[in-house]
């Protein structure tokens, strides 16, 4: 069952709070199945631990920033759901 085919459902019938819901999701699971992170801790400094690299991990921050605005905000333009789709693609393979 892979993740990214709901969120990408969600982008098809426009809910743009579905969408970030479930991508914040996907990308806490990612962070704790493969690195052991904590997501509501230092995940940063986890992932430094590990070795991911300070663009990705601010990249990950950045998609956790738009995540928390969106589900708190009636309305985000659909461009920047397809580029943060195609950023979390990048970072979870």
């Amino acid at each position: 069952d892979d993740p990214v085919l709901k969120i990408r459902s969600a982008f098809e019938q426009g809910d743009c709070h579905q969408f970030y819901r479930l991508l914040d999701k996907v990308i806490d699971d990612w962070m704790k199945k493969k690195f052991k992170a904590d997501v509501t801790g230092n995940w940063q400094e986890k992932l430094r631990q590990n070795g991911v690299e300070e663009a990705v991990i601010e990249q990950i921050n950045l998609l956790k920033n738009d995540a928390a605005m969106a589900i708190y905000t009636p309305f985000i333009m659909d461009r920047k759901m397809i580029e943060d789709l195609d950023s979390l693609q990048k970072i979870i393979g």
